[in-house]
């Protein structure tokens, strides 16, 4: 039986969470959605993500990034609990558009070219 999602938990940790938000609305259409956002690099603890998730109702689900995945994964307690929840997980895939590309390779180069001054006269 499939279950019907009745509302979205979005938990996130990046610089630009609106995103994330957006890419929830694209996928999962519109329905109840309620984003939750940490700063970015935000460092998960197992307490906080249960805590986040230990009060889900039938139908609710957790949407995260891949990048905060990777963080939420290596939190065993965490996991553990929420495999006996039961509970639904999506992890969005997030794309980065460069719209000045050739911008950011001279600021990159400009940078890279200071530092390896900074370098030599050390």
């Amino acid at each position: 039986e499939v279950q019907k999602l009745n509302k979205l938990n979005i938990i996130t940790g990046v610089g630009n969470p609106n995103s994330v938000l957006a890419s929830a609305l694209e996928t999962f259409g519109d329905m109840e959605m309620n984003l939750i956002t940490f700063p970015d690099h935000y460092a998960y603890t197992d307490d906080e993500l249960i805590s986040l998730t230990s009060n889900l109702k039938d139908g609710e689900v957790i949407v995260t990034t891949e990048k905060d995945w990777v963080k939420w994964k290596s939190l065993h307690k965490f996991i553990e609990i929420f495999k006996n929840l039961k509970y639904t997980l999506f992890v969005l895939k997030i794309n980065m558009e460069l719209n000045e590309e050739e911008k950011l390779k001279r600021l990159l180069d400009s940078l890279v070219s200071n530092y390896e001054k900074e370098i030599s006269q050390v």
